[in-house]
């Protein structure tokens, strides 16, 4: 009949002899570290000036550019960021030629270590001097 109440369980089962917590494996080598982590931070040791063709250093004008670079345990970047361009076809140009710094590597309790790194690029329009700051 319609009238008749209906029975309800609260009651849940829950195996967990099946249930098995995952391994996760960290890899220490694979850390990368900022550079207010390591105890010696990286020099530079080969930083060629970032060059751009006429047409793109016109656009560019007087700026700053934000980059940012991983590098690795021998020195050389691995990744390379440029966080802000005022002209995106600067960027190509900028990239491949932080690609050639290289750099004294971080060191953490005197081992050398992966790390990124960030630097401002200046450009000024009528400056001779280097177009670029660290």
């Amino acid at each position: 009949s319609m009238d008749a109440p209906t029975q309800m369980t609260d009651r849940i089962e829950i195996n967990m002899t099946e249930f098995s917590r995952p391994r996760i494996d960290v890899n220490l080598e694979n850390i990368v570290y900022e550079k207010s982590e390591v105890d010696e931070a990286p020099s530079k040791s080969h930083t060629p000036m970032p060059t751009l063709p006429p047409k793109i250093r016109k656009e560019v004008g007087d700026s700053r550019i934000i980059v940012q670079l991983s590098i690795d345990k021998s020195g050389k970047p691995l990744h390379v960021l440029v966080l802000n361009s005022p002209v995106s076809e600067a960027t190509p140009h900028i990239i491949s030629s932080l690609k050639r710094w290289r750099f004294r590597p971080d060191k953490k309790n005197g081992q050398k270590v992966r790390c990124w790194v960030r630097f401002v690029l200046v450009y000024e329009k009528s400056s001779n001097s280097s177009p670029f700051s660290l």
